[in-house]
């Protein structure tokens, strides 16, 4: 019989029985010596040692057994207890080569345990060591250096800086229709609510300085052993940030950020997981700086301290301080913490 059909034909009976079996044995050939049962039960073989004394380490030459006759023995076999046995097995389907599949059923609870652990901090805080904190920094350098690198990586820059705009605008009454992101380091996003007051301004401002101020959290949080509620909360937002892409190239950024975020928090490494949102935040901080600066030699009416200019009367000036004081100070609260590690290496 093929190894399908065998398969198969084990499975049948297990699927009314849901799961209880009971184990079955062949009828085996009795001698003519086990044909007649004793009216008492046996008494224990006698053992003797070839002198003909009782011994105890003798074992007797020959002994006589007699059992139950094969016709009680026969029809008790017959007769299948009605109580389960207390031990179950997980049921296990066979496909059609014969292998076990699946079980048919999941449990959640498992499930939530599993995502509940690796949502949660560290227990012990991972010690960021001065090598492995200088290695995070030479790849860093060189993922923002490296024009090749750099030509990707930006889009996660220029990702932040629209998402910015899009918390801020919700988190002050606006509604959000969407985000777009553009290779050459541009994008925008577009929130309907009042053309002016402060809510538009907060919105407004919002997208320069946030690289460089989520950079320094990730920074911090990673040096304190808080990567895994970290990285559970960017899965979340980039969850509900893909539900507002507006173009094909915006959706394939989203989609691997959040890939690359899952596997972190799914395979979760609490050395790496430290390791990583550091040069995640090194590359956020340097890249703020780098796109400040297409803002700081000219203002572009269109620019966000173009509109912010134009929607305050301040001088384009004023707000290109603020940004810049802004990401001064990130700057410092990693530079503090860069050094403190290495320091104490």
């Amino acid at each position: 019989m093929p190894v399908c059909e065998q398969a198969c034909a084990a499975w049948e009976p297990i699927v009314p029985a849901k799961g209880w079996v009971a184990s079955t044995t062949a009828p085996t050939s009795c001698s003519a010596i086990q044909s007649t049962s004793p009216a008492t039960p046996p008494k224990p073989p006698t053992r003797t040692d070839p002198t003909g004394n009782r011994g105890e380490e003798t074992r007797p030459a020959s002994e006589e057994v007699r059992g139950t006759p094969f016709a009680s023995r026969r029809a008790a076999r017959s007769r299948a207890s009605a109580v389960p046995p207390r031990t179950s097995t997980c049921v296990m389907r066979p496909d059609c080569h014969g292998h076990a599949g699946p079980p048919r059923t999941v449990s959640g609870v498992d499930l939530l345990t599993e995502i509940v652990d690796r949502a949660l901090p560290a227990a012990r805080t991972p010690r960021l060591a001065a090598p492995g904190l200088a290695t995070v920094l030479v790849v860093a350098a060189v993922a923002v250096l490296w024009w090749p690198a750099w030509r990707v990586l930006r889009l996660v820059v220029t990702l932040v800086h629209e998402l910015a705009h899009a918390v801020v605008g919700v988190a002050v009454g606006r509604r959000l229709r969407g985000f777009v992101l553009r290779a050459d380091m541009s994008g925008h996003a577009v929130t309907v609510g009042r053309p002016t007051g402060p809510g538009v301004i907060a919105t407004t401002w919002a997208g320069y300085p946030a690289p460089a101020l989520v950079g320094a959290l990730l920074v911090w949080v990673a040096a304190e052993g808080w990567a895994a509620p970290v990285l559970t909360a960017l899965l979340a937002g980039l969850g509900v940030a893909l539900l507002f892409v507006r173009s094909a190239l915006t959706g394939a950024v989203v989609i691997a950020a959040l890939a690359g975020t899952g596997a972190l928090w799914w395979w979760r490494d609490d050395v790496l997981q430290q390791h990583v949102l550091v040069g995640v935040g090194m590359v956020l901080l340097v890249g703020a700086w780098r796109h400040l600066a297409t803002v700081l030699g000219r203002v572009d009416a269109t620019s966000d301290v173009g509109v912010l200019a134009r929607l305050t009367w301040l001088p384009a000036a004023v707000w290109q301080a603020s940004l810049v004081l802004v990401l001064g100070l990130a700057t410092w609260l990693v530079v503090d913490e860069v050094l403190a590690v290495l320091g104490s290496g």
